[in-house]
């Protein structure tokens, strides 16, 4: 890693992350990428030991104290010196050549403005990551089929910064499903390629024993989002920490 002209930035938003944290900044750490790099932890007011952790990591910890996802992302655009801006979240892991196949997917499209990719679950049961396996591809082209554009997954894409800067950044009035926003937003600007192998895990809390409300969650905000394109004033998604 460097701070001097990073190619990538990768943008980490956190809040009471401590049991997840020191796996997912281990992680983005330790990429094997010859590219230069910094990584950039956004944290919401966390009152656990989640900024006791990061700090024992080399990386840049900025504190937002507006409440929502999209103000702590928004701001990690702004500080990051990046290129190419690569986004996770604090319960994610990532492959050690995560930002090698970013590189080599992106030099590989150049029609694209950004690329997106999976998830499966660390710790988790065969039967959550069967059903991210067979819906996951599916919900990807289904969206396609409608919007004529894949859906960016907030724990795993990455983009030019210059793109995200033409379209004003991550949407900080909508609570939910900033990503589909952000998606519907780059029509017109280029491809979103979708990587169907281009994966990282996450933890399994917003599913586990609860998939039915997720998908409640879901269908009301992409409801809001993506059909009546209105913003999500309120959360809709339970806080599972």
């Amino acid at each position: 890693m460097t701070k001097k002209s990073p190619y990538f930035s990768i943008i980490i938003p956190s809040k009471n992350e401590e049991a997840l944290i020191d796996k997912c900044l281990s992680s983005v750490c330790s990429q094997s990428s010859k590219r230069s790099y910094e990584v950039i932890l956004v944290d919401g007011q966390s009152t656990d030991r989640t900024l006791e952790i990061a700090k024992k990591y080399k990386i840049d910890i900025l504190y937002e104290s507006r409440p929502g996802k999209t103000f702590a992302l928004q701001k990690g655009l702004m500080h990051a010196k990046g290129k190419i801006i690569c986004f996770t979240e604090a319960d994610c892991i990532v492959p050690n050549n995560w930002l090698n196949i970013i590189d080599k997917e992106l030099r590989s499209h150049p029609e694209s403005v950004a690329i997106t990719g999976e998830y499966r679950f660390h710790n988790s049961n065969w039967y959550y990551n069967f059903l991210a396996k067979m819906f996951i591809p599916l919900g990807m082209y289904i969206f396609y089929l409608f919007f004529r554009i894949y859906p960016l997954r907030t724990t795993n894409y990455a983009i030019y910064k210059s793109i995200l800067m033409k379209v004003k950044g991550l949407n900080t009035h909508t609570e939910e499903l900033y990503d589909v926003d952000l998606s519907l937003r780059l029509r017109g600007m280029g491809k979103v390629t979708y990587i169907p192998n281009f994966r990282i895990q996450t933890s399994d809390r917003r599913i586990k024993r609860r998939i039915f409300s997720f998908l409640k969650e879901f269908f009301i905000s992409f409801f809001y989002v993506a059909i009546l394109r209105k913003p999500i004033r309120q959360k809709v998604y339970e806080d599972i920490r």
